[in-house]
């Protein structure tokens, strides 16, 4: 009778412990897959004890170094793709830079020649000639950034173009210089300038004249005071 009760009562203590656990005592049970996981990490880790263990203590010195020359060599590979990194930062500042100092330099030589240039052909050729001289130096900033040298990297589309706007420009000049308002305004030019150029005889002879005025009354003055006994 009292193993009896015994039991039932080893059997209430299992009873209120699984109520206790819940669920939560399927997850501690360890699945196959973890029990895999964990064999092959303890076969490893086996492996790897067992085959130190039977290394010489020169064979671990060699095994060693060779671990350390790998790792330098790949601090020494991380170092030099850094300083490449740093290098190409630059080189995009030193392109950037360059065509914004391309960009301002053309803007201020367009305001200058709107002012002075009536003529179209003038405009168009000065216009071409100063877009060709912008790019071919925003092109050569580009190149000296990507450290590009010899003369094929001159053979490319973008300095076909721009010889192409120099042409244009050298064109367009040549038939400005042709035109009949240009050559009326290099006479009227002209004119201005010799009408200046007279005035400025016309007043350099007044004053001459005036000077030999001078100096003839003081000769007169002079001859004036010289009396005939003093010959």
């Amino acid at each position: 009778m009292e193993d009896n009760n015994k039991i039932i009562q080893d059997e209430n203590e299992k009873g209120s412990l699984q109520g206790i656990l819940g669920e939560g005592s399927d997850d501690l049970t360890a699945t196959p897959i973890q029990k895999g996981v964990d064999e092959d990490n303890s076969q490893r880790l086996s492996e790897r004890l067992s085959f130190e263990g039977s290394l010489s203590p020169e064979q671990k010195t060699e095994v060693r170094s060779l671990f350390k020359a790998d790792f330098e060599a790949s601090i020494e590979e991380k170092k030099e793709e850094l300083k490449k990194e740093t290098q190409e930062t630059k080189k995009d500042f030193l392109t950037i830079f360059g065509l914004f100092a391309s960009f301002v330099t053309f803007l201020s030589i367009e305001v200058q020649v709107f002012k002075n240039k009536d003529n179209v052909w003038e405009l168009i050729g000065v216009t071409s000639i100063s877009l060709s001289f912008v790019m071919f130096f925003a092109i050569v900033i580009n190149d000296i950034a990507k450290d590009k040298n010899g003369w094929s990297d001159f053979i490319k589309p973008i300095y076909l173009i721009n010889i192409f706007f120099a042409s244009i420009g050298i064109f367009c000049l040549f038939m400005g210089s042709k035109s009949p308002g240009n050559k009326m305004d290099s006479l009227e030019k002209k004119i201005a300038s010799d009408s200046l150029e007279i005035f400025y005889l016309k007043n350099d002879a007044i004053g001459l004249r005036n000077k030999i005025d001078s100096l003839a009354s003081n000769i007169d003055s002079l001859g004036a005071l010289i009396t005939p006994s003093q010959w």
